[in-house]
């Protein structure tokens, strides 16, 4: 039989799922690879969940490359091809457009990227239509509804930091 593919759907530090979704519902499968990753050092505790067909690893130092080894080397899992080995069509589109948005970074000095020139672009597409007394849906409508999208991604995202001990 062959060995089932599994991939990372979480991690964080200490915590690390895994699922195999080929092996749902499979209690037997599971109980091995409990047993198994309960005799190891590599991890502290595990859980498995056939139905949903993940395991939980925690432990202080996981390192998913020692657990990938084991699991490999026991025959309980391989890890699929990652997401950056996938090479879909959107990935192909977009790898380009943030290397040139990045240049226009470097060449503004940090003023403006690809995503400033779109909305901008959408912004004044959309004040255009206003002006010329073009005000049916969508023309002018869609434009400005675009640049409030893009201005959303421009602003930067607050950063929260959960490990913080300062509460």
């Amino acid at each position: 039989m062959d060995t089932p593919k599994a991939k990372i759907v979480h991690q964080t530090p200490g915590r690390l799922r895994i699922k195999i979704p080929s092996r749902r519902g499979d209690e037997s499968y599971f109980s091995e690879v409990y047993n198994g990753f309960s005799r190891t050092k590599r991890v502290d505790q595990v859980e498995i969940n056939p139905v949903s067909a993940s395991i939980l690893c925690l432990g202080e130092d996981l390192d998913p490359n020692s657990i990938q080894e084991y699991a490999e080397s026991k025959g309980f899992f391989t890890f699929g091809k990652t997401e950056e080995e996938l090479d879909f069509l959107p990935r192909k589109v977009v790898r380009p457009m943030g290397a040139l948005s990045s240049q226009m970074m470097k060449e503004t000095g940090g003023r403006m990227n690809l995503l400033g020139i779109a909305f901008m672009s959408a912004v004044s597409i959309g004040l255009y239509q206003v002006l010329r007394g073009n005000l049916k849906l969508p023309t002018w409508h869609t434009a400005l509804w675009y640049a409030f999208g893009l201005a959303l991604q421009i602003v930067p995202k607050p950063n929260f930091d959960f490990n913080k001990k300062d509460r």
